[in-house]
Order: structure tokens, then C-alpha cells, then sequence
């Protein structure tokens, strides 16, 4: 299983965002995508997830999905998750799995419900209502939502911004360990490319609106690239256990 994106393109009005952007996807890893502010990262995940008009081809195990499909089977997250809602939090995970409720909802998916709040380490939010929670904590009980939709195809747009660093840490080993349990492709918008290097089996990395690099950490993250892409001056390297850690120095 794999999601193909062949030559997409995408704008804002007369301004054109994505430009020839074709990579593939594989299951069960992490493509971590990066880029400077206003390259197009957003952009890129709205397209693929069909919720933004774009040309192109999204084709997932050689089917072609057009974008009724896709904003069916695929779950992604927006940056912005600040919205607001007087219903509780257990049900705003429950919502995730619309379509599988009627009248009443079964004891399993209540039980999985409780599952999914405890495994993001929220269960002792359920009966909050979601306008009563922080900023972050929403950001976490909406990534619950996406998760808890057992999607093909998982769209994560900076889904720690606004959380401290135990929770991104959480959100981030939580996401791993289900996108490799159950196979799943994911793509997630990051800045910080720490997290990047722990995390990402894949890095897609975009330059104005098209791919300049893709491939491993190691092959994306050097610092002749950061310098261009980022105009930083930064040290890479990697610790005794092998992994790479990257050290902003001074902008170009």
C-alpha cells in the first residue's frame, strides 16, 4: 500500500501556492514535511486530504481518489484546532466515527473512546466541555478525533504548536507507535526539526510551493540545505546513540 501524488498544483486565487509537487507515501512510516513559514505546507496537506481544489492525482494502492473519496477515508488535523463547542470532549472524539453512529452508541466504541482519551493521556477530560479547555489541550483531544476515525491516510498540520514538551513528546511517540501498529500513512507538518529527527522515517522538504528535497533525515537535514531553505547557519550531528541533532547558530 502506498499514496501516490503525481504533478499536483494548487493556489490561492491567482496565486499559485504548489507547483509539480509528486512524491510517494509508504505505510507505516512518518513523513515529516518541512519548510519555511508560507511555502506551502498547509497547502499541501489540504490538497491531499481533498478538502482544497487542486490538479493533480492522489492515487492510493493504484486507485485513483478524487477528493470526495479522499475527505472520506483520510483524517487531517488543521494548525488551528482553537474551535469552539458546548458539547463534551468524549463526544467530540465519538464525532470522529460519525458514520458509524445511530441511535444509541454501542459499549465497544464508548470503551474505545475511553481508550483513545486515555492513550493521549486526557482521559480525565472526557466530561469537560470543550469550551472549557486550553488551547492545547483542545489541539490534543482533536488529534484523539483524527486517530480515533482509524483513517488510511493521517494529515497532522503542527499538531504540537501549542503544546509543551512532555505532551509533544506524547503526541509524537503516540502517533509512531499507531501509524506502525496499524500500517497507516502519515504525513506531519513540523518546525521543529528536532522532532523531525527523532520521528520522521521520511522528510519531504518544501521551497516555495515545490519539493526541494526528499529522503532520509541524514539525506535532507544537512547544513548546506538548512542554510538555503532556511537561511540558517546550523550545526548538525548526531549523539552517542546515533541520532541526528540539529543546533541553530546564527541566520545566514
Amino acid at each position: 500500500m502506498s499514496l501516490l501524488i503525481q504533478s499536483l498544483y494548487a493556489s490561492h486565487g491567482r496565486k499559485p501556492i504548489l507547483t509539480d509537487v509528486s512524491t510517494t507515501l509508504e505505510p507505516g512510516r512518518i513523513t515529516a514535511l518541512i519548510g519555511p513559514n508560507g511555502t506551502g505546507k498547509s497547502t499541501l496537506l489540504k490538497a491531499i486530504s481533498g478538502l482544497l481544489p487542486a490538479i493533480g492525482t492522489v492515487t492510493l494502492n493504484g486507485e485513483l481518489l478524487h477528493a470526495p473519496k479522499r475527505r472520506e477515508i483520510f483524517a487531517y488535523m488543521p494548525q488551528d484546532s482553537g474551535a469552539q463547542s458546548s458539547i463534551s470532549v468524549f463526544e467530540v472524539v465519538l464525532l470522529g466515527r460519525m458514520r458509524s453512529l445511530g441511535l444509541s452508541v454501542p459499549q465497544a466504541l464508548q470503551t474505545e473512546v475511553d481508550a483513545t482519551l486515555a492513550r493521549f493521556g486526557i482521559a480525565h477530560l472526557a466530561d469537560r466541555v470543550l469550551d472549557q479547555i486550553s488551547g492545547g489541550q483542545r489541539q490534543m483531544v482533536f488529534l484523539a478525533q483524527a486517530m480515533f476515525r482509524r483513517p488510511e491516510v493521517l494529515l497532522l498540520d503542527e499538531p504540537t504548536a501549542a503544546l509543551d514538551m512532555r505532551h509533544q513528546l506524547v503526541v509524537l511517540e503516540t502517533v509512531q507507535e499507531t501509524v506502525r501498529n496499524r500500517n497507516m500513512i502519515a504525513v506531519i507538518a513540523l518546525h521543529d526539526l528536532n522532532l523531525v529527527a527523532q520521528f520522521a522515517d521520511h522528510v519531504v522538504c518544501l521551497s516555495k510551493g515545490q519539493i526541494n528535497a526528499q529522503g532520509t533525515c541524514e539525506e535532507v537535514l544537512t547544513p548546506e540545505r538548512l542554510a538555503a531553505i532556511y537561511g540558517v547557519h546550523a550545526e548538525v550531528s548526531t549523539n552517542h546513540k546515533g541520532d541526528l541533532r540539529i543546533r541553530p547558530i546564527r541566520p545566514v
